[in-house]
């Protein structure tokens, strides 16, 4: 009991932890980005400015530890998108590259397998940002290949699986190619593909 009671007596004696709000969520004034203009109280939402009728954007950025309100003229919201979308295609291509140094360091092939998992994140992020991608997908394909070539030496082909994709894809579906030029990377033809993203990938030949 004494050291429940010296336990509790330590834990009453610590500060207590201040509850702060964001650097941007306080008292001060906000004023809107156009004409700056108080605004009282600040907005909730997205919205025109009472007093220029400008569109006012309201952003909630969270980096890791709080929040950051802030109040943007459409200009600026576009600028910080831009700029996020940069930071997150960066990030993707960093990671994909760590992988495949990682796979070419190890050859082990469960290594390999995360290199093509990161080079396929990587060119589906750009294809949604409507950028080209066949350069990261044929990535993707190599380190799949090489995955293949490593846990079935003696398997001399592969199969391309395309029963998921476009039309024009599918003309190429259960197509067999030399374990040589899977190794390469292209198993489709660059600009045949209409979708969005091209999801064909390599299977074992049967």
């Amino acid at each position: 009991m004494s050291f429940l009671r010296r336990l509790f007596k330590r834990d009453s004696s610590e500060p207590k932890a201040q509850v702060t709000k964001s650097d941007h969520v306080t008292s001060s004034t906000v004023t809107c980005p156009y004409c700056d203009k108080v605004l009282d109280p600040p907005p909730k939402r997205t919205r025109k400015c009472p007093f220029c009728s400008e569109r006012i954007v309201r952003r909630n950025d969270w980096d890791g530890k709080k929040s950051h309100i802030s109040y943007l003229t459409e200009e600026q919201a576009q600028r910080e998108d831009e700029k996020e979308v940069e930071q997150r295609l960066s990030s993707a291509r960093s990671e994909a590259q760590k992988a495949t140094v990682r796979a070419k360091k190890s050859g082990d092939s469960t290594d390999w397998v995360d290199a093509c998992v990161a080079y396929t994140s990587f060119a589906a992020e750009l294809a949604h940002e409507g950028r080209p991608y066949w350069e990261e997908k044929t990535l993707s394909n190599q380190a799949d290949a090489m995955r293949y070539h490593i846990e079935l030496p003696n398997m001399n082909t592969l199969q391309i699986s395309a029963s998921d994709c476009c039309d024009a894809c599918k003309n190429f579906h259960s197509k067999k190619i030399p374990m040589s030029e899977a190794l390469k990377g292209v198993i489709i033809p660059e600009g045949i593909c209409t979708a969005l993203f091209c999801n064909c990938m390599l299977l074992t030949s049967r």
